[in-house]
């Protein structure tokens, strides 16, 4: 990078250099929230917005209905940092000994490396996931089945802790 000597901060030119080489290369598109897009995951409804495959692994960006109960456990991503934008409902996340409450239009980020949970605070949430960098987005899907509606399904009768656990396990995400 070249360096302006006056004041050792880089050039304008210099700095889009780096931004633009660090960008991936895509063509913009958009994309529905629709069924024929959508999973049912574990008794939550996940619709993937933008995934890895669409800008070189850059980020994923999931639409996700959350029904309480189905909350997941606490856990530790160690790859991918997690935002959340809560559109409808409330939940409260506890990271590390911290407790955050969000409800319509409140962001929670989650950098990678701290415990972490959500707890829903009314009977539904549907929030937008920010994972960055992409590639946890595989797990929701492994763990789903084609949405047959935009609705949220009815909560898994048994899931398999085991599979679960090992599945977490293969992206870097461990749970207790």
């Amino acid at each position: 990078m070249k360096i302006n000597q006056a004041t050792t901060a880089p050039t304008l030119e210099a700095d889009l250099a780096v931004q633009t080489t660090l960008m991936p290369g895509t063509a913009p598109f958009r994309r529905c929230r629709t069924a024929a897009g959508s999973w049912w995951y574990l008794g939550n409804l996940a619709t993937p917005l933008v995934t890895g495959a669409d800008n070189g692994g850059a980020f994923a960006l999931l639409d996700l209905c959350l029904q309480r109960g189905t909350e997941p456990p606490a856990h530790v991503h160690q790859r991918e940092d997690e935002t959340f934008y809560v559109l409808d409902g409330h939940l409260s996340f506890t990271v590390d000994d911290a407790v955050l409450h969000a409800g319509p239009g409140d962001t929670v980020h989650l950098p990678r490396g701290r415990r972490h949970r959500y707890q829903l605070e009314t009977e539904y949430a549907r929030v937008l996931l920010h994972i960055a960098p992409a590639g946890f987005e595989h797990f929701f899907r492994q763990l789903s089945e084609p949405a047959q509606s935009l609705t949220v399904p009815p909560p898994p009768a048994n899931p398999d802790p085991a599979h679960l656990t090992a599945l977490a396990a293969t992206f870097g995400v461990t749970f207790g």
